[in-house]
């Protein structure tokens, strides 16, 4: 914290524990959504491919999935959220092989799709999108995923070798999530992994932070994103008088 002349700043962060257990990792529901555009052919497409399919293996029998794909169109694996099991999983497997890149690239039309899909009842929902971001709608989709998200978390993942930064990162931001960017072939197994990891740990949700013995504003962010094992909990804002008092982090866990 920082007493200055005229008004007092504080910032707070909260870490997470470094391996939580299984049993304390919230139920979620996962929507996966792929760029199959031409510009996504070749390398791009084999790994996101990949990324997924890996994702997929490693998620627990009590989440739940669904994947969208889109370039010019957009279309869905199921009309509402699959559960995880051997069955389902070479399903969406199987139906991934089907597409090789090609098309325009509709970004917005698939967000907009993804986020009306049905969403299952007590579950907190995270969607994953992962594209090269070659498209020029970045205002409107930024705006997009601030309006109607809802408490869903949002994340990026940026592959090839023109990825538009500012598009992905912009969007996870907006979306309360992370962004992770891959430009060759070499690394991207590797932070995909990293991507996986990161996503599939959800710790805590529905989080609330209070303030007892001290007067606090201007405090940002307004609402906290979900908790996952490799993101802490970051608050920040002014205080009044003495830097005396209690901050409480409160959340749904698994139990």
């Amino acid at each position: 914290y920082f007493q200055g002349k005229e008004e007092n700043f504080f910032l707070a962060m909260i870490e997470p524990p470094v391996k939580p257990n299984l049993e304390d990792l919230l139920p979620r529901e996962y929507i996966y959504i792929l760029d199959v555009s031409g510009s996504m052919r070749g390398f791009p497409l084999d790994v996101s491919k990949a990324i997924i399919g890996s994702m997929l293996s490693t998620m627990r029998s009590n989440d739940y999935f669904n994947i969208l794909l889109f370039a010019g169109n957009n279309q869905t694996l199921s009309p509402t959220p699959v559960a995880v099991n051997k069955e389902n999983i070479q399903k969406a497997q199987d139906w991934l092989t089907h597409f090789s890149g090609g098309g325009s690239t509709q970004l917005l039309p698939a967000l907009k799709s993804a986020m009306q899909l049905p969403k299952k009842e007590g579950v907190s929902r995270s969607i994953a999108v992962v594209t090269d971001g070659l498209v020029l709608v970045e205002v409107e989709t930024f705006e997009l995923i601030r309006n109607s998200l809802g408490d869903a978390n949002l994340f990026t993942y940026g592959i090839g070798s023109s990825v538009n930064r500012y598009i992905l990162e912009g969007m996870a931001h907006s979306g309360r999530g992370e962004s992770f960017i891959v430009t060759s072939k070499d690394e991207a197994l590797v932070e995909g992994a990293k991507f996986a990891n990161y996503i599939l740990n959800p710790l805590l949700t529905d989080i609330e932070i209070s303030f007892d013995g001290i007067e606090t504003y201007d405090i940002s962010p307004l609402s906290q994103p979900d908790l996952f094992a490799s993101r802490p909990i970051v608050v920040y804002g002014k205080y009044k008088g003495e830097a005396d008092g209690t901050l409480t982090v409160r959340g749904k866990t698994a139990g």
